[in-house]
């Protein structure tokens, strides 16, 4: 039993640490274009846990600028914010003032999904050539990945 429990710690200790933000994140590499790919969970290794958007969806993108500035481009709507990020991996971003210039329910509601995404967030961590945006949901925190 002592095992187990021992074995369970560990595992628990690696998954904290391999999904925590590193320390001393580069800031400068934030400053680009992202494209979203997909939602997880925060902890969750399992490659069938991704939430990839539908085919009939166009990319989305977010866009940094080293002015703080932010640009949030999507196939129906475009939004525009500012944002503070720090080397500790912290990531702030303010409300996105939005076109509203419609789509079909489902485009809306990932577009939704999304923008709630990069609003509730609070820190990132970038490696591989991809953008981790961790955020708030319903008390969990979740995963929007974006790569370059």
């Amino acid at each position: 039993m002592k095992t187990k429990i021992a074995y369970l710690l560990f595992f628990s200790f690696i998954t904290t640490f391999l999904t925590s933000c590193q320390k001393e994140q580069d800031i400068n590499a934030l400053y680009n274009t992202w494209e979203f790919e997909y939602f997880t969970k925060k902890g969750i290794i399992i490659k069938n846990c991704k939430e990839y958007p539908p085919e009939n969806l166009n990319k989305m993108e977010i866009v940094f600028f080293e002015n703080e500035n932010l640009l949030v481009d999507e196939q129906n709507n475009d939004c525009g914010s500012t944002f503070k990020a720090d080397k500790n991996c912290n990531l702030e971003i303010s409300l996105l003032g939005c076109t509203k210039l419609g789509g079909t329910s489902e485009q809306l509601e990932w577009e939704n999904r999304y923008f709630n995404a990069i609003t509730s967030s609070k820190e990132f961590k970038i490696k591989d050539k991809k953008l981790k945006i961790y955020y708030d949901n319903d008390d969990e925190t979740d995963v929007m990945v974006l790569k370059k």
